[in-house]
């Protein structure tokens, strides 16, 4: 992220007020005019009805000269900037979602996933066109916003690897499917595979019924597009593999799931939910980022999900991380990247869970609607060449009245909260 200069308190603002001196013996008339000098000093000193008071709900930000902390909380990783690609703390960045948002990271989907057109984030959605929201209930919330980001700065020190490895999508024209359902075309790749043909019938009884769970769990979704076109794909060896893939924006829309002879049942019915709940959740009103996109995914696949993590719950999981050292700031744009020595999957559980955690909790505050069809923001990205790129992400300030790392921090402090607290 941008390092952004330190916000003026009321305090430093505040013009002095001058103090009324009485001489000894003068009229009152005398001194009459300078009273209404002194009444407007007083109002521009404190503002039409006194200072501002903090929200409660936020944790009081430093004083100026206070030393920054290494990361949000205790047990939080440092953000990786995208100036220095030192650790940043997204807890006293509130615009951290906006100049973040210039990394090359956010121009694949503001968080290095989900959403990219020109490449597909892991386990995830590829090929995904801008897309137009919905009406909103809130007239206020329903304008949409452009800002123009700041040019993207030199990269310092090493990149970090991407954060998934894509093979080649299989080409389906011309091809009989092996089985049918109502809303599904299933098929295998490669095609001969009698291993895959196998595991493809055993799983085509169970797609309708799951997909009416995960369409349930999304408020009666239906998909907006139909048939899709589900391949059972070999496994494949690389670095950091995907397990699952949703193209939604494709024709007709495709859903891979990769599969070997190590792969059980619950992994199966995990990803299928969760690449399911992408072709269900990203219509026309959706405006997604890698947070929303892939939490609300893991969110809809629920128990299945769950249980291929092996977790009680995203929030318990989250208090893992934190109590661990191993959460993961929902503000970083290189989240999913692996870092030296890191194995990228097992970070990329890590980080799903926490936006799954995360986009459980928005849509417990503001409603599952809101979440499927938030505002939209649109950011205009300066090319080296000279022409701009627009992104559309979601506008949290205008669908909460918080952006992403104020809404970061009320969770957190919620979810370590012993009692209940209201955020707004």
């Amino acid at each position: 992220m941008i390092e952004t200069p330190r916000r003026e308190s009321a305090a430093d603002r505040r013009p002095s007020t001058p103090r009324a001196r009485f001489v000894r013996g003068r009229p009152w008339s005398s001194i009459g005019p300078i009273l209404p000098c002194l009444l407007l000093g007083a109002c521009l000193a404190t503002g039409p009805g006194g200072p501002a008071p903090a929200l409660e709900s936020e944790p009081a930000r430093p004083a100026a000269g206070t030393p920054a902390r290494e990361a949000t909380d205790p047990g939080v990783e440092a953000p990786r900037t995208a100036a220095t690609g030192s650790p940043g703390d997204p807890a006293d960045d509130p615009t951290a979602i906006a100049t973040g948002a210039s990394t090359p990271d956010a121009r694949r989907g503001a968080a290095g996933d989900a959403t990219a057109e020109s490449a597909p984030g892991p386990d995830e959605v590829a090929d995904a066109p801008p897309t137009t929201p919905a009406p909103n209930a809130v007239p206020a919330t329903a304008t949409l916003r452009r800002v123009t980001a700041t040019p993207e700065p030199p990269s310092r020190g090493t990149e970090l690897p991407e954060a998934v490895d894509w093979p080649t999508l299989p080409e389906l024209e011309g091809r009989e499917p092996i089985d049918r359902t109502r809303h599904f075309r299933v098929f295998t790749e490669p095609e001969a595979d009698p291993d895959l043909g196998r595991l493809a019938r055993r799983w085509t009884p169970e797609l309708e019924p799951l997909l009416a769970e995960v369409s349930e769990r999304l408020g009666g979704r239906l998909l907006p597009k139909a048939p899709v076109d589900l391949v059972f794909v070999t496994a494949y060896t690389a670095r950091c593999p995907a397990r699952g893939l949703a193209a939604t924006y494709r024709e007709p829309p495709l859903l891979l799931i990769f599969v070997d002879a190590a792969t059980d049942a619950i992994q199966i019915r995990a990803v299928l939910a969760h690449e399911m709940a992408h072709h269900l959740s990203m219509d026309a009103a959706f405006v997604g980022d890698g947070v929303l996109t892939e939490g609300i995914a893991n969110w809809a696949a629920g128990r299945h999900a769950l249980a291929w993590q092996g977790i009680e719950s995203w929030d318990a999981a989250v208090r893992g991380y934190l109590s661990a050292g191993s959460y993961v700031s929902i503000t970083d744009d290189s989240a999913l990247r692996p870092r030296p020595g890191e194995a990228c999957i097992a970070r990329r559980d890590r980080i799903y869970n926490i936006r799954t955690a995360f986009v459980g909790w928005l849509i417990g505050r503001v409603g599952l609607e809101r979440v499927l069809a938030m505002p939209a923001l649109e950011l205009v990205l300066p090319g080296a060449d000279g022409k701009t790129e627009t992104r559309r992400l979601p506008d949290y300030s205008a669908a909460t009245g918080f952006d992403l790392a104020a809404l970061e921090r009320l969770w957190l402090r919620q979810l370590r909260a012993t009692t209940p607290i209201e955020a707004w």
